[in-house]
């Protein structure tokens, strides 16, 4: 479930004329349309990892749009449960329900606005980016946030509108049509829980 949750937070992260500037600038260039994949690991980025998102991110000068598309066998699995078909998730040793189905996952995700698919759900953001050599800043604004909650994020708060903005920083390798970089997500309370999410990026 944490799992689930910080991919959702993460989320909250042109065309042929897109293609024609990135050819303008060189292959190493960020701008652009790419395809992506994250894998998730222990905080060593290394062992036995587990695709959790797949989707789009598509640079211009200034912002990044993402496309983030969670599976159902991605959302069983945070629950560590274990598919039965495509529409049927059974928990072992649960002390509550012991099934989840498709129709819960897009009853979960459509109470946090995102788009439901055949095979789970989708989400669209933009966020503005900056970018230097090989370090990547994100900038994520999010609404009706405690004042001490952005404080825990490293955030910036309005209080005229609660709203926190804060950014995410990581060094991005790029290679002509390829790109890699990791985001680590550490949990304060139980280094156990502290994982490593490895995105590889394909230009488009």
């Amino acid at each position: 479930m944490k799992k689930y949750l910080l991919i959702l937070i993460f989320i909250n992260f042109w065309s042929c004329e897109d293609e024609e500037v990135s050819s303008d600038l060189g292959n190493d260039s960020i701008i652009g349309s790419w395809s992506f994949t994250a894998t998730e690991y222990d905080s060593t980025c290394t062992g036995d990892g587990e695709i959790v998102a797949e989707g789009t991110m598509i640079f211009n000068e200034t912002d990044v749009v993402i496309t983030n598309n969670i599976s159902f066998n991605s959302f069983c699995s945070d629950f560590n449960g274990a598919l039965v078909d495509d529409t049927t998730c059974v928990l072992g040793g649960y002390s509550g329900n012991d099934t989840l189905t498709l129709s819960f996952m897009h009853g979960y995700c459509q109470s946090a606005g995102m788009i439901l698919t055949n095979t789970g759900c989708s989400q669209t953001s933009t966020n503005s980016y900056t970018f230097s050599e090989s370090l990547y800043i994100m900038y994520f604004t999010e609404y009706n946030v405690p004042d001490f909650g952005c404080s825990e994020m490293m955030g910036t708060y309005n209080e005229s509108d609660s709203s926190c903005t804060y950014s995410d920083t990581v060094d991005i390798s790029i290679n002509g049509n390829n790109a890699t970089f990791n985001e680590f997500y550490t949990d304060y309370y139980d280094s156990e829980y502290s994982i490593c999410n490895v995105y590889e990026l394909n230009r488009q």
